[in-house]
C-alpha cells in the first residue's frame, strides 16, 4: 500500500481543508488522476495519484482541517496497462 499524504503547499497562513473527493474507495486511478481537492482561503488545488492503482478507504470527511504530511488515503498500486493501438 502506498500512503497518499497532504503535500507541502508553501507557507500556510490559513487552514487547509478537504473540499471534495473525486474518487471513492474501490475505484481505480491512473498516474496523475486527481483524487482529492484541498482548499486554502479562496483557492483550491488537486492532489493527484502518484501511481496507478485502486483507492483504499476510508476517506477522511469533507471540511476536515489537514496539515502537510497527514494521511489522505491509501493506494493499492497496480501496473498501468497500455492501450492497444487503434483503441
Amino acid at each position: 500500500m502506498l500512503a497518499l499524504t497532504v503535500p507541502q503547499l508553501g507557507p500556510l497562513a490559513e487552514p487547509l481543508r478537504i473540499t471534495a473527493w473525486l474518487v471513492l474507495p474501490g475505484e481505480t486511478v491512473r498516474r496523475d488522476d486527481p483524487i482529492v481537492e484541498l482548499g486554502i482561503g479562496g483557492l483550491v488545488t488537486d492532489v493527484t495519484a502518484p501511481c496507478p492503482g485502486r483507492i483504499v478507504g476510508p476517506l477522511p470527511p469533507l471540511d476536515l482541517v489537514v496539515q502537510p504530511g497527514d494521511l489522505l488515503v491509501h493506494i493499492d498500486p497496480q501496473p498501468e496497462t497500455a492501450e492497444e493501438p487503434g483503441q
